[in-house]
C-alpha cells in the first residue's frame, strides 16, 4: 500500500489503482485528505466482483466516522478489517482504537475528523 495526499495526487492515478480515502490532516490551516493506492493487480480474481461494495463500505466508515457514529464505524471495521488482502488492516486497527478514545471524550460542535499536525 502506498499512501498520497491531497485530491490533485488522487486524481493523476489510472483506473488501474484503488483508491481510497484514509485520514485528514489540517496542516497550516488547511485540511488535506489522506489516500491509500492499491494495486487491483494484487486483489484476487475472485474477489473482484467484490471491490465495489469493499470501496463503499470503507467510504462509508470515513462518512460515518466524520460524524461520530462510532457504533456503525466498529461494526464496519469488523467486517471488512480483512479485506484488500489485509494491507489496511493498520489503518483499520488504528481507526477503531482511536474511536475507542474518542467516545471518551466530548467533543467540540466544529469537530470534523481531521488530525492536526
Amino acid at each position: 500500500m502506498n499512501i498520497i495526499l491531497g485530491k490533485s495526487a488522487r486524481q493523476n492515478l489510472g483506473d488501474k489503482y484503488i483508491v481510497l480515502e484514509l485520514d485528514t490532516f489540517e496542516i497550516a490551516g488547511e485540511l488535506v485528505p489522506s489516500y491509500c493506492v492499491l494495486d487491483a493487480g494484487d486483489i484476487p480474481l475472485s474477489e473482484m466482483q467484490d471491490i465495489p461494495a469493499w470501496v463503499e463500505n470503507h467510504d462509508k466508515i470515513m462518512e460515518n466516522y466524520r460524524k461520530q457514529n462510532w457504533n456503525f464505524c466498529e461494526q464496519m471495521i469488523e467486517h471488512i478489517q480483512t479485506r484488500w488482502g489485509g494491507a489496511l488492516n493498520s489503518f483499520y486497527l488504528t481507526l477503531y482504537s482511536r474511536i475507542q478514545e474518542l467516545k471518551q471524550q466530548e467533543l467540540p460542535e466544529e469537530w470534523n475528523g481531521s488530525i492536526k499536525r
